[in-house]
């Protein structure tokens, strides 16, 4: 490499195309070009590496300049620059490392201008500045859609990315807008360069579900164009997002010059029929990738708590905490940068690349409708809003700007609790004002409570699904022991039946000793059941209900550390009831109501009872809650059959059965009694539905314990160990991937 002085800009016609130099008044030119340093360079040689500091910039005055990007291990070249063209200068303007590789490709002669000389002029000629960074959105637009169509095709040819990239046209999506309707023609479809977009499809009843979300790199609307009928689902972009439209003429075009690229559509319609056929639920959860803390008053420490849940995500992958101060453009206050700024399209699009970068950016947004606070609302896949427990539930000017901005992200709510180890009281006041998907309690410095949030917050914890089977119900409390034993925290926990117990105990905080004791203590109480005539069932339920509220008092589902949810079944609705708010026993004591042993419970108009009876094993509700976390599953149904060595006709007396032991053997007769009979027509539908759903769970534990019949209370200390080994031998040789 040689440098020389620069000769005079005006005399060097290749140099009066630059865009820096067009930026500049003609009375600066003369300091800029001062600032210029003349580089000899061969061909082949390095300017800069994808990474580097963002240390200066360059204008290419003879030769060619190549720019290539990494992606998923792969490189493609970006673009070719000529005599005039600038490189590097995205680096100066964000102040952040190089996003590409530059070199050049014949011998070259370069203008250098270093970082502090760039500084000090824009500093000097801030409209200068402005005008310059305005003239780089074709190439920052450029770039990012090269970086998206190679991860959709892979590597491609100069000729194949260059017909694509001609027959492309971008779209810009502010966010809740949408990019096409349901009904709408098919006559392009779009590939998602930043932000993300949501799937809606609306059925037949007029309601709407969303199906998927897609990020960038992904294709939408292909399938109207490869089929020619209309479109089947609303697409609207959840945050501000860019896409790449192709028109079908368009389309029809590049199949016949480009055949690959029918290949990978076909690929990926395929993969997409494949999640929407499966038994994913009605509604699709995404993994939240860029989240959005949100202070809801001044007094919410929001530095300190994005700090601790930056730490925390960071054990699941790299992350990037984005506030005030840790984003700026050169001298530019990003956080009043308006959107009408020259500079916006660059910092929307240095946003993007930090996507790209990181498993996760975390945005520490103000307790005010700032500019910035705005930003990180338009940026964000998950919302979360922070408030103080203590503090003022109603909601205040950042949450009237997100209804004004009709904010199509998933949002919840989080409140800070103190430090002491109470319950957490009040929350309904918090929840009812607001439409959140859910809500998380904790204290600020708990790093188990911090971890907790950062899991649920991504859809990556650990969610227990603890299925009824009456006294089997009690293995329930081996697995918690061997759970505790392996160090695996459950984020989230739900149950059905005995298992709504057992799970409500846990979620309310106690340990798998303290649910031990709160067991035997219970079957002390039920040694002498309260018998009644059984013409709604064969107890009363008194002390059912007495002993759940001694247990919970008056805590509300919503008030509880660990997220919880039971089921019921509504018998005047013919529905599942899914309980995730209300009083804690109250929901307890439906779904513990096994029809003919334990009357319904009365809730309004609605006869609740046993959540089983439909639904034993509700796995697949724990898979929407946790789309990309784990799922452990207990098992305690009885599929046994129900004997085998009986002897009775088509008719049959009861007294031929209560007499039976009187007879000669031959003559005896033998049949399951009447509550064998109903106990089994009740299991038969929920081991049906539990087959099914044990497909959600990623590890399904299934201690030995059909021998132990449904009320078979006085086996408890058998099955408690039953239900400890087979999770002990099952968990030590589980590996759980992408664990946080």
């Amino acid at each position: 490499m040689s440098t020389t002085p620069p000769v005079d800009p005006m005399l060097d016609d290749p140099l009066r195309a630059s865009e820096l130099l067009r930026a500049f008044p003609p009375e600066a030119q003369a300091e800029l070009w001062a600032a210029l340093e003349l580089i000899r360079l061969p061909a082949g040689a390095l300017l800069f590496e994808q990474g580097d500091p963002g240390d200066g910039m360059y204008l290419v005055r003879q030769g060619r300049v190549g720019v290539l990007m990494h992606h998923d291990g792969a490189e493609q070249l970006i673009d070719e620059h000529g005599p005039g063209a600038s490189v590097g200068e995205l680096a100066l303007i964000t102040g952040k490392p190089r996003t590409a590789r530059a070199y050049t490709t014949s011998d070259s002669e370069l203008l250098y201008l270093s970082r502090a000389s760039f500084e000090a002029l824009a500093a000097s000629y801030p409209q200068a500045f402005q005008r310059f960074a305005d003239t780089l959105l074709p190439r920052l637009r450029r770039a990012q859609v090269v970086g998206a169509l190679g991860g959709l095709f892979g590597q491609l040819s100069r000729e194949q990315l260059g017909a694509l990239l001609e027959a492309l046209e971008w779209r810009s999506l502010p966010s809740a807008t949408a990019l096409f309707q349901q009904g709408d023609p098919g006559d392009f479809l779009a590939i998602v360069v930043t932000g993300r977009l949501r799937v809606d499809v609306r059925g037949a009843d007029g309601q709407t579900r969303s199906v998927a979300e897609l990020g960038r790199g992904e294709f939408i609307g292909e399938l109207a164009v490869l089929t020619g009928e209309p479109r089947s689902a609303t697409a609207v972009a959840v945050r501000d997002a860019d896409v790449v439209t192709l028109s079908k003429r368009a389309f029809d075009q590049l199949l016949v010059r480009h055949p690959q690229v029918m290949m990978r559509l076909t690929q990926v319609v395929i993969g997409r029929l494949r999640r929407t056929t499966s038994a994913a639920g009605p509604e699709v959860a995404a993994r939240a990738r860029t989240l959005a803390l949100v202070p809801l008053s001044p007094a919410v420490p929001i530095a300190e708590l994005a700090a601790q849940l930056a730490a925390m995500l960071s054990e699941a992958g790299s992350t990037l905490l984005l506030d005030r101060q840790r984003v700026a453009l050169s001298r530019i206050d990003l956080a009043e940068l308006a959107e009408d700024h020259p500079a916006h399209t660059v910092l929307r699009e240095w946003l993007s690349e930090r996507e790209t970068e990181h498993r996760f950016l975390l945005y520490a947004a103000e307790p005010a409708p700032s500019a910035w606070t705005l930003r990180c609302l338009r940026q964000a896949d998950l919302v979360l809003l922070v408030g103080l427990a203590g503090g003022d539930p109603q909601p205040g000017p950042v949450e009237a700007a997100i209804t004004r901005m009709g904010l199509r992200a998933r949002q919840e709510l989080v409140l800070i609790q103190p430090s002491a180890p109470r319950q957490p009281t009040g929350t309904a006041r918090w929840l009812a004002p607001r439409q959140v998907a859910a809500h998380h309690h904790v204290r600020a410095g708990d790093r188990g409570d911090m971890r907790r949030l950062a899991n649920l917050a991504t859809g990556r914890g650990l969610g227990l699904v603890l299925g009824g089977g009456g006294a089997r119900g009690f293995a329930h409390i081996g697995v918690l022991r061997a759970l505790e034993e392996a160090n695996l925290a459950v984020d989230t926990v739900c149950g059905v039946s005995a298992g709504a117990l057992i799970a409500a105990a846990s979620a309310v905080g106690m340990d798998w000793r303290a649910i031990d004791q709160l067991a035997r203590q219970l079957l002390r109480n039920w040694r002498v059941p309260d018998y009644t005539l059984p013409v709604v069932a064969l107890l009363r339920g008194g002390k059912l209900t007495r002993d759940l509220r001694a247990i919970f008092g008056e805590t509300a589902i919503e008030d509880l550390w660990r997220s919880f949810f039971c089921l019921s079944v509504n018998l005047n609705r013919l529905s599942v009831n899914v309980h995730r708010r209300g009083p804690l026993w109250r929901s307890v004591r439906a779904s513990s109501s096994l029809p003919l042993v334990f009357p319904p419970l009365l809730e309004g108009a609605d006869v609740l009872v046993d959540g089983g009876v439909i639904n034993n094993m509700p796995a697949d509700l724990m898979r929407q809650q946790l789309p990309g976390g784990h799922v452990i599953a207990v098992k305690v149904s009885n599929e046994q059959p129900i004997g085998s060595n009986y002897r009775f006709g088509p008719s049959l007396s009861g007294w031929e059965v209560l007499l039976a032991p009187l007879r000669r053997p031959e003559r005896r007769v033998s049949a399951p009694s009447f509550f064998d009979v109903l106990m089994r027509v009740l299991e038969i539908s929920a081991v049906d539905s539990g087959l099914t759903n044990l497909a959600f769970a990623d590890l399904v534990i299934r201690p030995p314990v059909e021998r132990f019949g449904t009320l078979a209370f006085s086996a408890y200390d058998q099955i408690v160990e039953a239900g400890y080994r087979a999770a002990q031998a099952q968990l030590a040789t589980w590996q759980p991937s992408d664990k946080l």
